[in-house]
């Protein structure tokens, strides 16, 4: 364990703590992980009060205070926002389909969601607000990255334009095991013995889990500032691999079906371009994109995109170990005993 991720719990010491779209994965993790620290109070913004209840029940914690709103209400985040100190902004219209369906929705959510997020946060003098960005947002091919790219450039835009509340961005691929995730869908069709239905299996994904994105998500709270984009550090596996170590875990072999890419679906997930690489600043554990850097300069470019096939590419063994100290994992080999 490295002396960043040691002091979490003392920078969160007596802080309140707000995620938009807390009743997501994000703010799910978040919860689970961090409601037991001195964290004076974690507040969850969203519009499924569903999952609210559920969450309230299940917790049932006085820290944890639940509000209904849309990002698009800015009065609605005033009220929430009011005696914050940190907000994680991780509502978003992100499933890749449906923002191809809805691009206004998507553009309203993601973008001008994000502006009324930063725009309250000043006003009710939040200290930190730290947007969750994607992979996608790099060299966008579809809605959802264009979006995403566009809402890097509201953070720093805005970051030149507030002086009080520091805003930042955090930048990462898919999501290890999270809802609709490629590990949960391997699962289920290895449970129903159905055929694994693989795109490509050379295809590389970069090994985060929903805990790990919790705390790069407090890393870039502590470290950032202002217009920076957080990068983490990550190692990267194979789909053809991961395929066949959770058959192994499961102690199934299933049929494997290649149906090919999916709309706007990439060979590989590039978290930084070689420009960012040469303008950021490398740290023990993330990189940051520095908010000034000239990306447009034409001086000789000696980085490689950071992305996950010219990253360390663990093996079979190595990803069959980090699976099974995942909490998701070890929960679904208990459900099958």
């Amino acid at each position: 364990m490295t002396d960043e991720l040691n002091n979490i719990n003392k920078f969160l010491d007596n802080k309140t703590l707000l995620i938009t779209g807390g009743t997501g994965n994000f703010g799910k993790s978040v919860i689970k992980k961090y409601l037991q620290s001195d964290v004076k109070e974690i507040r969850v913004f969203s519009r499924n009060k569903n999952i609210q209840q559920e969450m309230s029940s299940l917790y049932n914690s006085k820290k944890l205070k639940f509000y209904s709103g849309s990002v698009m209400d800015i009065n609605e985040l005033k009220k929430a926002f009011s005696g914050v100190d940190i907000v994680f902004h991780a509502a978003a219209l992100k499933e890749i389909l449906l923002c191809e369906k809805r691009p206004l929705e998507a553009v309203q959510i993601n973008i001008l969601g994000t502006s009324n997020v930063i725009d309250a946060a000043e006003q009710c003098g939040v200290s930190k607000v730290v947007c969750l960005s994607s992979d996608k947002a790099v060299n966008p091919v579809g809605t959802m990255g264009m979006t995403k790219s566009l809402m890097e450039n509201v953070i720093r835009q805005k970051a030149l334009d507030i002086n009080k509340t520091v805003i930042c961005g955090i930048r990462y691929g898919n999501i290890m095991c999270s809802e609709g995730s490629v590990i949960p869908v391997f699962i289920n069709q290895i449970n129903n013995r159905i055929p694994l239905t693989i795109t490509n299996p050379h295809m590389t994904r970069f090994m985060l889990t929903l805990e790990q994105s919790a705390d790069f998500s407090m890393l870039a709270a502590q470290y950032a500032q202002s217009g920076d984009i957080i990068v983490p550090k990550l190692h990267s596996y194979r789909i053809g691999d991961l395929s066949d170590v959770l058959q192994d875990i499961f102690s199934q072999k299933s049929e494997v079906k290649i149906i090919g890419a999916r709309l706007n679906e990439k060979q590989f997930e590039t978290i930084m371009t070689a420009k960012e690489r040469q303008c950021s600043e490398e740290h023990n554990l993330f990189y940051r994109i520095l908010p000034n850097s000239n990306l447009s300069s034409n001086i000789e470019n000696q980085f490689e995109d950071y992305n996950s096939n010219n990253v360390s590419i663990v093996s079979k063994e190595q990803l069959k170990n980090y699976l099974l100290q995942t909490e998701y994992i070890r929960q679904k080999l208990k459900n099958i005993q």
